[in-house]
């Protein structure tokens, strides 16, 4: 992404949101995107590290972007 492109968005998702929101982004700004083709290989072996609450705060982040208000922000157990 070029810096002037960078400038012009407004960014507040500091977690799994920011991709959606950067395309999101670029799409109302009329920015240009390309897509790279990438070959997804899964592990069967191993579950996914993605959790339920990861997805939860995603959908919840897609409404708030949807209607303007602020990102959700959870505080994490670390």
């Amino acid at each position: 992404m070029k810096r002037e492109a960078y400038g012009r968005m407004n960014l507040h998702a500091k977690d799994w949101f920011i991709d959606a929101e950067i395309v999101l982004n670029c799409l109302n700004l009329g920015l240009k995107m390309y897509e790279i083709p990438i070959k997804f290989q899964g592990i069967e072996t191993r579950k996914s590290f993605v959790r339920i609450n990861a997805l939860l705060e995603f959908t919840r982040n897609l409404f708030a972007y949807r209607f303007g208000w602020p990102p959700f922000e959870y505080k994490r157990k670390l």
